[in-house]
């Protein structure tokens, strides 16, 4: 095993590496292997929040959702979801979606949600839950996890290209969206 620069890495680095991955397992954050036969992020399932803002908010023709363009290294790395991720120990889902939304997104200020839907696993959940933004012009900072982050008109959101099992639940979530 070596480290980034080529070389071997310590006793101690190891032991280091293995007390993080320990500390991240502990949270729930670590794959399932799920009856599905399919592996998921998330011991304890995973959620993530559909954000919009409505037509009227600085002169927008429709509502408008956040979309995140998933980072390569990620699963389905490359195509447009919303942000999320693990559920942590102790965290409801609701909890969990703001908590990973604030770090991918750079902001927390949300409405309770007015929707969700949830994917069933056998051994696994994701649910996203549909939720405005209380402030329209609220700046957006993306963080590692995004290839790019944006506003985009709802009609145009089939345009991309959807994680699949987000496309699937997409006319469901948009039901919540006034």
């Amino acid at each position: 095993m070596s480290d980034s620069a080529g070389g071997e890495l310590s006793p101690q680095e190891l032991a280091e590496r293995e007390r993080r991955r320990a500390q991240r397992r502990a949270r729930g954050e670590d794959f399932v292997d799920c009856a599905c036969g399919n592996k998921h992020w998330g011991l304890l399932g995973a959620a993530g929040i559909l954000a919009w803002r409505p037509a009227d908010a600085l002169e927008r023709v429709e509502p408008e959702v956040l979309m995140q363009l998933r980072v390569s290294w990620s699963h389905h790395g490359g195509t447009w979801a919303v942000p999320g991720g693990a559920i942590n120990r102790g965290e409801t889902a609701w909890e969990g979606a703001l908590r990973e939304f604030a770090e991918e997104a750079g902001f927390e200020q949300l409405d309770e949600p007015n929707g969700s839907h949830v994917l069933e696993h056998p051994d696994w959940s994701y649910t996203t839950f549909v939720a405005q933004v209380l402030d329209p012009r609220t700046k957006i900072l993306a963080n590692n996890e995004s290839e790019d982050l944006r506003w985009v008109p709802v009609s145009q959101v089939v345009e991309l290209d959807l994680l699949p099992p987000f496309r699937d639940a997409l006319p469901e979530l948009i039901r919540f969206i006034r």
